[in-house]
């Protein structure tokens, strides 16, 4: 009887640790060493604390990081001077490192920088 009911609980405890592994995902930080800005934006309704009012939309020039452009957050702690990097990045048209939470839609923007050389 013991043995039936320790290899219920076992064959449980795989069932419920297989299914957690299919239903949660890992986003890991993803790193563009040459992003262009195509447009930044302020929206104050999204800020919060862990989020600037501050949006970015760039294009990876390495398609295996993201292809065509996406749409980011500044995190609060880049904010105002992230969103001046951004400016100063578009006026001389040139690309930025952009470090993002994942490369999804709406993810954080983490860290950014301009340099002349923008890879790291």
């Amino acid at each position: 009887m013991k043995v039936k009911m320790s290899f219920k609980i076992g064959l449980l405890a795989v069932i419920v640790g297989v299914s957690l592994s299919f239903f949660t995902s890992v986003n890991a930080a993803v790193d563009c060493e040459e992003a262009t800005v195509t447009m930044v934006g302020v929206l104050p309704l999204k800020e919060n604390t862990t989020t600037s009012k501050y949006m970015i939309r760039a294009d990876c020039a390495d398609d295996s990081k993201w292809a065509g452009e996406r749409q980011y957050m500044l995190s609060a702690d880049i904010g105002d001077s992230g969103y001046a990097t951004l400016l100063t990045a578009m006026s001389l048209n040139q690309p930025i490192y952009l470090r993002v939470e994942s490369a999804n839609w709406w993810s954080l923007a983490t860290l950014l920088y301009l340099s002349s050389s923008p890879s790291l």
